[in-house]
């Protein structure tokens, strides 16, 4: 059986049939349905790699499945397919995307057989090596390590604190980069576990070197999904109580086009977390859209200014 699994929804049953045929003729096993439900639930059950789907649909659109499909953290790659124009399809794909989905192509109806042929065949992954199985059994082996970038004083020459920076040792790929599997753990629930280990493994950093005198601040990436999570906070505070070091140590880095998009919906995670005694800091500082008003209503406690600017 092949491991590309092809969900398409379309309310057109004469669509979605030449649909799946184009995709079983270049290697994809597939599935039809016409109705929101009936998709939702072979979603959860036969877990796709790969869905179709018709913005245009009666009852319930494409642009709220695609709200429901988020909230069940899909990782499938998502094709978009409309007949109401380029723009409005784009657009629907730039909201799939803003909402941590893999919107990886978008076609306006009438689309032609090779034109569907091409999009499919570069959206198939030839090495699914990376999946939400493989991710958690890469952590339950302890594949996964910090590095840690010292931030230096330029006065006095002397270490201020350090960033900690997450790498994977691949059994068959060697060092994995951040940029290879953040953004599929950001897409999926594995970012919840990756950051809460982060947390755990930096406070018994903090710890160690405390016990040889080297008494330091420590900086750790989160992710903007994470900050949809109200226990966070204390998820965090218990960690460093458990390590023996004070949560003031600990800073919490957000990218700055991450914090800008959810602002209002992550303000009370935000302001827990400063409540507790953590730093916040915006990373990458320059690089987004934010403006003085919004970071004014923010409670960051840092800046941090992206390297573009400095060189």
């Amino acid at each position: 059986m092949t491991g590309h699994r092809l969900l398409i929804i379309d309310d057109e049953p004469s669509i979605g049939a030449i649909i799946a045929r184009v995709a079983t003729s270049v290697g994809y096993q597939t599935l039809v349905v016409e109705n929101a439900d009936e998709f939702l639930q072979k979603v959860r059950s036969w877990a796709p790699t790969h869905i179709v789907m018709d913005l245009q649909m009666p009852v319930v659109d494409g642009l709220q499945l695609l709200s429901e499909l988020a909230s069940d953290h899909c990782t499938a790659n998502i094709i978009l397919v409309s007949g109401v124009g380029d723009s409005v399809v784009n657009a629907a794909r730039r909201v799939g995307t803003a909402r941590g989905l893999n919107v990886t192509a978008a076609l306006a109806k009438p689309f032609s057989v090779a034109e569907l042929a091409g999009v499919l065949k570069s959206n198939r992954l030839e090495d699914p090596w990376l999946t939400v199985a493989s991710f958690s059994a890469a952590m339950n082996r302890e594949e996964f390590y910090l590095l840690y970038q010292p931030k230096v004083e330029l006065r006095t020459g002397c270490i201020a604190g350090a960033e900690a920076l997450v790498r994977w040792r691949h059994p068959m790929r060697g060092v994995v980069a951040p940029l290879e599997f953040i953004p599929f753990a950001e897409s999926s629930a594995c970012i919840d576990r990756m950051t809460q280990w982060i947390g755990t493994s930096a406070c018994r950093q903090m710890r160690a070197w405390d016990a040889v005198g080297c008494r330091i601040g420590l900086a750790i990436n989160v992710s903007a999904r994470n900050l949809h999570e109200p226990r966070l906070a204390d998820q965090l505070e218990t960690q460093c109580r458990a390590a023996g070091v004070e949560p003031a140590r600990l800073t919490l880095e957000l990218t700055e086009t991450a914090a800008m998009r959810d602002a209002g919906q992550m303000m009370d995670v935000l302001t827990r977390l400063r409540v507790k005694g953590f730093s916040l800091a915006i990373d990458d500082f320059g690089t987004g859209y934010s403006s003085l008003v919004q970071l004014h209503r923010l409670p960051f406690s840092e800046i941090k200014i992206d390297r573009t600017f400095v060189t």
